[in-house]
């Protein structure tokens, strides 16, 4: 093994982060963290940042008018980025359609209403 392959080893040992190998390797214990993390994330996790940040809004009354545009605004968005979704994965692959995902939704984010329906 040369110096730096050795060097990245000892000091990082990555192999604890992969999968174990050998008979030992419990995938029912692999499947619980994922359940028990997923679940963390979604029901506590996400409420505990959602209350976060309507606390900060609530502070932020000089701004509530731009707030308010902002939520109504919303529901469109997440309708356009749905639909520009399955245009992407329909008529790309691999990072091109990642790409147009990407950039459609750019565009729209930018002009907004004035934005064609791909």
């Amino acid at each position: 093994m040369d110096g730096m392959a050795y060097w990245i080893d000892t000091c990082c040992p990555f192999d604890i982060l992969l999968l174990p190998e050998g008979s030992s390797f419990n995938l029912v214990a692999l499947l619980i963290r994922v359940i028990i993390l997923t679940l963390t994330l979604t029901f506590a996790i996400g409420p505990l940042i959602k209350m976060l940040i309507l606390k900060y809004l609530a502070k932020n009354k000089h701004n509530q008018a731009a707030i308010n545009q902002v939520l109504l605004r919303l529901p469109h968005f997440k309708n356009k980025l749905i639909q520009h979704y399955y245009i992407a994965r329909n008529n790309f692959r691999g990072i091109r359609a990642i790409k147009f995902f990407i950039l459609g939704m750019l565009v729209f984010s930018l002009k907004g209403e004035d934005a064609a329906t791909p």
